[in-house]
């Protein structure tokens, strides 16, 4: 009965948590709904008598959604670890199995979710990253341009800007340049 409870205090703080979370990022808000559903599950093998409502936890929201995502991830992570250690040492195999089904909630669905939006920040973070240094290299590129158009262009201007290049764009570009013009070759070829 003690590890009923102890699970039972842990989804209460857990639906403190996503509660909290869910009133800043929409993202949380289903987790709300799987949290409710798994501290019914559990609630239906205690006595209402053993039952106290847990005082809510005051939780720190954090600044961001990808801090929040990260909380989250931490917060599953140690739930599944909870919830393995209990389901190996309970005896009732009813309750044992809402235990491996809790974990395997947090496992195969929270955890997914929560890493596949920090995966999307993440890439859109890279995206932008990338387009930005495309933007300063055509700038560059620019400047080069007018310089060498004014006559102002020097070694060191060139080098510099050689530098920055990116060799597998320098030869991407240089290999699409020769498929292109072999294309036109044999295009050329057929029409004649």
């Amino acid at each position: 009965m003690t590890q009923l409870l102890g699970a039972i205090a842990s989804e209460q703080h857990s639906l403190a948590f996503y509660a909290a979370l869910s009133a800043q990022y929409p993202f949380f808000a289903p987790f709300v709904n799987a949290q409710n559903a798994q501290l019914k599950a559990l609630s239906s093998f205690a006595p209402q008598s053993g039952l106290a409502q847990q005082q809510s936890p005051n939780i720190a929201i954090p600044t961001t959604q990808m801090l929040a995502l990260e909380s989250a991830l931490a917060h599953e992570s140690a739930k599944i670890a909870f919830y393995n250690n209990l389901a190996a040492n309970e005896p009732n195999l009813a309750i044992r199995d809402v235990f491996f089904q809790i974990a395997a909630t947090s496992h195969n669905d929270h955890l997914l979710a929560i890493r596949n939006a920090l995966a999307a920040h993440y890439t859109s973070q890279n995206m932008l990253g990338d387009l930005l240094a495309g933007i300063d290299l055509l700038q560059d590129a620019q400047r080069l341009a007018k310089d060498a158009q004014a006559g102002t262009l020097s070694e060191e201007k060139l080098a510099s800007f050689l530098g920055n290049l990116n060799v597998a764009m320098l030869g991407g570009a240089l290999l699409g340049g020769a498929v292109v013009a072999l294309c036109n070759h044999f295009l050329n070829q057929n029409k004649e």
